[in-house]
């Protein structure tokens, strides 16, 4: 792929990225239709087929994630420009969402409508409990703001952009390899923190985690690698330096890559012990804080 075509920023549409997006956009809404029969753990057929499906089309968060690596970096401007022009154009629609979804949700049970939802608790919804979210989201999303889990986690990204920048437009190609080989390397510390336990690792003051974390540091060895920036850095890294594969080459190592999302996804769905909000497994990170989970 080539991204010699004027960016967005010059009012010209790239059409492979358009598509990526629409693409995105399928996999996110077939993800959420697999959700609620994710959500019984009931072993049936409908629950395995969502956990199949469901896996298939997580590439759909990355897919959004690469796009916006393709289309930001380098950042050529000074880091309180960018900040300026990028964040506001999230942070305004955070804090408009965070205040109506709740209002919304309290106005729609207020209005007699009743659920059979497991996850909704009607003591959550009186006005009190929902004035309490109309500023507790400056802590983290709720139940009714789930969707915006993926805003906080873009500001993150925005903030760090310029930096990562900064050393990609002087790193050379074998550097920028070297980093993306030590993120691939840490997308694997789930399945290890699932492995040692089989191999005799007992934790240490009952926490499981590996490498370095503990009950009083969350920051394992490779959580500075780790997380949706690796994917941002590969795509710059991918059109920067274009892959001279067909599609005959591509294609057999497209449905492995996603397929390596079942083992974890499926594990986690029979080991889990309380629903999550989006009724989607939770797998316990390696390189997170025992009480933090990710979905």
């Amino acid at each position: 792929m080539s991204t010699n075509q004027p960016l967005t920023s010059h009012g010209t549409h790239i059409a492979w990225v358009d598509f990526l997006r629409i693409l995105a956009c399928f996999l996110v809404v077939v993800a959420h239709c697999c959700d609620p029969f994710v959500g019984s753990f009931d072993g049936t057929f409908n629950f395995k087929s969502a956990v199949f499906w469901g896996s298939l089309v997580r590439p759909c968060v990355p897919l959004f994630a690469m796009i916006s690596g393709v289309l930001l970096f380098p950042v050529t401007m000074e880091m309180g420009a960018f900040y300026s022009k990028r964040l506001k154009r999230v942070l305004i629609p955070l804090v408009v969402w965070s205040l109506v979804l709740p209002l919304l949700y309290f106005g729609y049970f207020a209005a007699g409508v009743h659920t059979a939802s497991p996850n909704i608790v009607m003591d959550n919804y009186t006005w009190s409990a929902t004035v309490g979210k109309l500023y507790t989201f400056l802590f983290n999303f709720n139940y009714d703001t789930t969707p915006l889990w993926y805003v906080y986690m873009l500001v993150g990204l925005y903030l760090f952009m310029p930096i990562m920048s900064a050393w990609l437009t002087q790193a050379k190609r074998k550097d920028v390899k070297i980093f993306l080989g030590i993120w691939v390397f840490s997308m694997t510390l789930p399945y290890l923190q699932m492995l040692a336990p089989a191999l005799g690792y007992e934790g240490n003051y009952g926490n499981m985690g590996i490498l370095g974390v503990c009950d009083w540091n969350p920051y394992g060895m490779f959580y500075n690698f780790a997380g949706f920036l690796g994917y941002m850095v590969l795509a710059h890294y991918l059109a920067k330096y274009p892959l001279a594969w067909s599609w005959k080459k591509c294609s057999p190592s497209l449905f492995p890559s996603s397929w390596s999302a079942l083992p974890s996804r499926s594990s986690a769905s029979w080991k889990r012990r309380s629903a999550s909000p989006a009724n989607i497994p939770r797998l316990r990170y390696a390189g997170t804080s025992p009480a933090s989970t990710s979905s």
